[in-house]
């Protein structure tokens, strides 16, 4: 028994296997003295190849595309694309011959000839009929080849912050250099904020070398049993992004960077008409942080570094340290109420909100607003920080020292 395959590919030996053991299956005959010389009326298998087809797809996915898998809103998620790759399925369709060793010409005195008179022919493999070196379909077998070209690697999956649709200038620490002389971006000695959000179990203090930056909603579990301080060695603020009402791809480059290129912030005076007031030109990019509650003892101790400037206003300058604010209280929709349950000690008071001029109306009782109206509530948690080693006595819980309050502004009279 013996089997050829035509024609010799790459995937010849990988054939070669299939289709061997397919004819040993199919062979139930057995020469006594081997396959080294066949014997008449012995048989073999061919294998003829046929014409291969191809069918050539691109752009072919690979997998799925990355996910983020975050789901906190305080991150911008950018989920990534999947990968690609040109794909083309080759079919051949190979026939299984059976063929037979005997004379297809005339036998005369033992001796196949290929004519009678003619010349010695000689024994020869065939169909068993009358054709040499044909054969005898006796099945066919389809090997499918799948290769893959042009690998196009998709993008990866993105979790960051901020958002680069928000407006917001954050702190990015001194610019310096590292240790081989290159340029750091963001600074070797960062700002040190403290971004937070959540419920504790225990009564624990949050820290931060610079800001806090409460993301959503504060507190313990049971106040009744367990208490947080937050401490800010500068500012305690309420995060709120806002970005640009109106997209303006054309003018955004112009602009101060933290402003929107509609913002006529101190370029109008009187009453500006709805729909032009600067609060106006930005949208909260957080809806859900409206109506937030903060259960906690405040304190923003105003100490930090030199080079830590001011949240408010977003241009990054003016007095600062040692506030409680939200960022953005000037811009987008109103957030309603701040509540702050607990105690806050601050070194100057500070804005979370700000009330807009409209044009007087008789029977007018509210004017519009943009970030939050704070509500304080006070909760004695003396007893709770105190029984915490830990936590008691990182601030003096009682104090004789008064501090000066930085004014924001002076209402005078006719202008109440």
């Amino acid at each position: 028994l013996s089997a050829t395959i035509t024609p010799a590919t790459a995937s010849t030996g990988q054939l070669g296997c299939l289709l061997q053991d397919l004819i040993k299956k199919a062979n139930t005959s057995a020469h006594p003295t081997g396959y080294g010389a066949a014997a008449v009326g012995d048989h073999q298998y061919v294998v003829v190849a046929g014409t291969p087809t191809s069918t050539t797809t691109a752009n072919v996915p690979m997998g799925t595309a990355p996910s983020t898998g975050v789901t906190d809103p305080f991150f911008s998620t950018t989920n990534g694309t999947v990968s690609t790759e040109t794909k083309t399925v080759t079919k051949t369709t190979y026939t299984v011959g059976r063929q037979v060793y005997k004379c297809y010409g005339v036998i005369s005195l033992g001796l196949c000839l290929a004519t009678p008179g003619g010349a010695v022919l000689g024994n020869q493999w065939g169909d068993g009929n009358s054709t040499a070196n044909g054969y005898v379909p006796s099945f066919q077998v389809t090997i499918t080849q799948t290769t893959y070209s042009n690998f196009v690697q998709g993008a990866t999956a993105v979790s960051s912050f901020p958002s680069m649709s928000d407006v917001t200038q954050y702190q990015m620490g001194t610019v310096s250099t590292n240790a081989t002389g290159q340029t750091a971006t963001f600074g070797l000695s960062g700002p040190g904020d403290l971004y937070v959000e959540g419920t504790a179990a225990n009564t624990m203090a949050l820290v931060g070398s610079n800001d806090v930056i409460v993301t959503n909603k504060l507190g313990p579990a049971d106040p009744s049993s367990a208490a947080l301080e937050v401490v800010a060695r500068n500012d305690v603020r309420v995060y709120h992004p806002v970005q640009c009402a109106v997209a303006n791809t054309t003018l955004i480059g112009y602009t101060t960077p933290g402003f929107c290129p509609d913002d006529i912030t101190g370029l109008f005076y009187g009453v500006a008409p709805s729909g032009a007031r600067p609060d106006q030109q930005y949208v909260n990019m957080r809806p859900d942080l409206a109506g937030l509650t903060i259960t906690a003892v405040i304190f923003a101790l105003g100490n930090s570094a030199s080079h830590i400037t001011c949240p408010q206003p977003p241009s990054g300058g003016g007095v600062c340290g040692g506030e409680l604010t939200a960022d953005n209280y000037n811009r987008g929709a109103p957030l309603g109420q701040l509540t702050e349950i607990g105690t806050i000690g601050v070194q100057h008071h500070a804005p979370v909100g700000q009330e807009w001029q409209v044009t007087d109306t008789t029977g007018q009782t509210s004017r519009p607003y943009s970030g939050y109206q704070l509500a304080q509530q006070y909760l004695n948690v003396q007893a709770l920080i105190q029984a915490v080693p830990d936590v008691n006595n990182l601030i003096p819980l009682t104090s004789t020292v008064s501090s000066l309050w930085h004014v924001v502004s002076v209402s005078s009279t006719g202008n109440s």
